[in-house]
């Protein structure tokens, strides 16, 4: 098993000191909403402890917020292991739910909501609200496009799966950067802030490289943790397992290999932070709004940290204590 000082991520480790209060209140959310259906799936969840996930990933926002975030984080876990099994890896069960949560973002507050909505489907709609609320339509559309790329990608790996295919490695990078989904918390940091980074800005090359990096370490930091997790599973979506299928490489190599993608990212991501302020939109910025910019980098910087930081000082998950 690799050890956390294996991996290259020189950024440093912060916690939220909200964590203990939110990882009570996302328990009872949880409750509230129905996706814990028995004390069962409660302790399942509690030994997660998905809220200390968020608070390394947003280690300064207030008590609101993180609940906020833990909230929708512990969904998209939810959701995500939805799709793994019995029903939702069933290509037309996984479709009517995809369709269902999509649905769900374009809806009005004020609509009539279907007849008999899932328990996913409530979860996400009052989740909707709670962070959409005050922010501007071009938030709300790029917040939306970054959900619909998470369903879009589950989707399609059950789809793989249904047929028994097993991705190329190019095809696979693309597909796990919308289902790692960590795209949302900068999404949310600047909801949490008070501010909005601009069109202009935001789809700068260096910016989006930077947010590529981020979905891309946090995939390979994921993969190499969760390999026999998946294995154990019957899941080929894993960037380790797919260069030993692909490749012949031996566990060891394809894991030192992916360790290597990690140190190339991270110096890439390094360069680029000294790159993106010597841009023409960056050199024209107020003084407030690159303060917003550098706010977004650092948290990329603490989602990548976090994440990590999480699955060895915090979560079972990926070390077989989960269940």
């Amino acid at each position: 098993m690799p050890a956390l000082e294996d991996f290259y991520l020189p950024f440093p480790s912060g916690i939220n000191q909200h964590v203990a209060s939110t990882h009570a209140h996302t328990l009872a959310w949880e409750r509230s909403m129905g996706l814990a259906s028995s004390e069962g799936l409660v302790s399942q969840y509690a030994r997660r402890r998905g809220a200390a996930l968020c608070g390394r990933m947003l280690p300064r926002v207030g008590l609101a917020e993180l609940n906020l975030l833990s909230d929708i984080n512990d969904l998209g876990f939810l959701i995500d292991d939805y799709f793994g099994v019995p029903p939702g890896n069933r290509p037309d069960v996984a479709r009517d739910m995809v369709a269902e949560l999509t649905e769900r973002m374009f809806r009005a507050a004020t609509a009539v909501a279907p007849p008999r909505p899932s328990v996913f489907g409530r979860a996400f709609a009052q989740v909707w609200e709670r962070s959409t609320a005050g922010m501007s339509a071009q938030w709300c559309a790029r917040w939306a496009g970054h959900w619909k790329d998470f369903f879009d990608g589950c989707l399609t790996e059950v789809e793989f799966r249904s047929r028994g295919e097993v991705p190329a490695l190019d095809a696979y990078t693309i597909l796990r950067r919308k289902t790692c989904a960590m795209i949302i918390i900068p999404d949310l940091a600047e909801r949490f802030g008070g501010f909005e980074i601009s069109d202009h800005l935001y789809c700068t090359p260096e910016l989006q490289a930077m947010f590529e990096i981020e979905l891309d370490v946090c995939a390979h930091i994921n993969d190499i943790l969760s390999a026999a997790r998946e294995e154990a599973a019957g899941h080929m979506f894993n960037l380790v397992l797919l260069r030993e299928h692909h490749l012949g490489e031996t566990r060891e190599e394809s894991v030192q290999h992916v360790h290597a993608l990690i140190r190339r990212c991270v110096e890439r991501f390094l360069g680029l932070k000294d790159e993106i302020r010597l841009t023409g939109p960056y050199l024209t910025l107020r003084a407030v709004d690159r303060a917003n910019l550098e706010s977004i980098v650092a948290t990329l910087q603490d989602v990548m940290r976090g994440l990590l930081d999480w699955t060895f000082l915090d979560t079972g998950r990926y070390l077989g204590d989960e269940q």
